[in-house]
């Protein structure tokens, strides 16, 4: 009797542990990430070498986390270029992870994109925003707060329908 006893304990011992740490995880979330909260600045590299910090200005903005090897990323280019030229108003970030500007370079050249990309080359605002998958899409409104957060592709009708547009 007293071995079943145990077993219960430790049983419900580990279903609360593990309640704890999913609650504690939330809790402990990085502020700016999510949506309805203020967008965190974060650095990245444009094409050129340059340092470019990527933070809230006072408009709407679309932050897309991509990659040119990813199909899903390939897919949807075309659509944020459809985005940003109907909504120029609309500060529209491409941020690649850790990939080269010649490997960036001649994907726009090939797929006959003109965007402009910035670099993430450390990876590290693609941990810090909690990238699991790209493409990843942030959308911020004009007061710098995270209005949509999307894990796959988008197209410019739904960014369009996310702005009020």
């Amino acid at each position: 009797m007293n071995r079943v006893k145990w077993m219960k304990s430790l049983i419900g011992f580990f279903g609360v542990l593990v309640v704890l740490i999913m609650f504690s995880s939330s809790l402990f979330a990085a502020k700016g990430i999510m949506r309805g909260e203020e967008l965190t600045t974060f650095n990245a590299t444009t094409l050129e070498g340059k340092n470019f910090q990527l933070g809230h200005q006072g408009y709407p903005m679309v932050i897309n986390f991509w990659a040119t090897w990813c199909p899903p990323c390939v897919g949807e280019m075309p659509e944020l270029q459809k985005f940003g030229e109907r909504n120029q108003e609309v500060e529209l970030y491409l941020v690649s992870i850790q990939e080269s500007p010649t490997t960036i370079r001649n994907f726009l050249n090939r797929e006959g994109l003109n965007l402009t990309p910035v670099i993430d080359t450390t990876g590290e605002a693609a941990r810090f925003y909690r990238v699991s998958a790209v493409p990843t899409t942030i959308v911020v409104n004009a007061q710098g707060i995270i209005i949509y957060r999307k894990t796959g592709p988008v197209t410019a009708d739904e960014l369009e329908r996310v702005l009020g547009r």
